[in-house]
């Protein structure tokens, strides 16, 4: 979660950063909050998850617009992440979080959790000021597991999104077991694909579409989308 940029692709195949990270979206993601299009204007955002081996994230479920935890008034420092590094004792504890020092104490509201719950692999933030030696001192902050927000448990990795756009060619087999090519790249349709604009039966030579989905051993794309007209 986090700020969105570098927003690419046309709906519902999209590639773009959410606070750094490398998120794919596809015809199987839904949405929580906003739609796909709101990410062409969108500053914030949330995704939960395939994690991939490249570690960018093919978007299972998503909130757009949506920043999840406390926002910095613009005079102090905030940081979110994974709580490693715990040492003290409640009310005083000092961890990191995203590489970053945290201290809390008494003074320090919690908007979800305790300082009790200050442990090593939760998920947190903090809003503070740091000192001298660029420890922030939270006075706002939360504490909760280590889970994408929004969504369920984050599923299993699995094999990366690719999208093709081009000129539909070599078009064989019938509907639902449909190969062809397209910017003659090899293509055939997965189980339950999806449609925007048309249907299976109108894959035919010569038109344009955008297919998503993911590429197998032997080069060719299992499609779990097609968007027609492409862009």
């Amino acid at each position: 979660m986090g700020a969105v940029a570098g927003v690419t692709g046309t709906c519902p195949a999209l590639t773009l950063t959410i606070n750094g990270k490398i998120v794919v979206t596809d015809a199987s993601t839904k949405y929580d909050i906003g739609t796909c299009d709101g990410w062409k204007t969108a500053t914030q955002g949330a995704a939960g998850g395939a994690l991939q081996p490249d570690g960018s994230i093919v978007a299972k479920i998503v909130r757009v617009g949506v920043a999840n935890g406390p926002q910095a008034p613009s005079d102090q420092a905030t940081v979110q992440g994974i709580v490693a590094g715990v040492a003290g004792a409640c009310p005083a504890k000092s961890y990191t979080l995203d590489g970053k020092a945290v201290r809390v104490d008494a003074a320090t509201t919690f908007e979800k959790g305790s300082c009790a719950d200050v442990a090593n692999g939760m998920r947190g933030g903090v809003i503070g000021k740091a000192d001298s030696a660029g420890v922030i001192l939270a006075k706002r902050a939360i504490v909760g597991p280590a889970q994408p927000t929004p969504g369920p448990t984050t599923p299993a990795p699995g094999p990366a999104m690719t999208v093709i756009q081009g000129v539909v060619a070599a078009v064989t087999g019938s509907c639902p077991a449909l190969k062809f090519t397209v910017d003659g790249k090899p293509v055939e349709l997965g189980p339950a694909p999806r449609f925007e604009g048309g249907t299976c039966a109108d894959i035919k030579a010569g038109i344009t579409v955008a297919a998503g989905g993911h590429m197998q051993a032997s080069g060719v794309m299992l499609a779990i989308g097609v968007k027609f007209g492409g862009k």
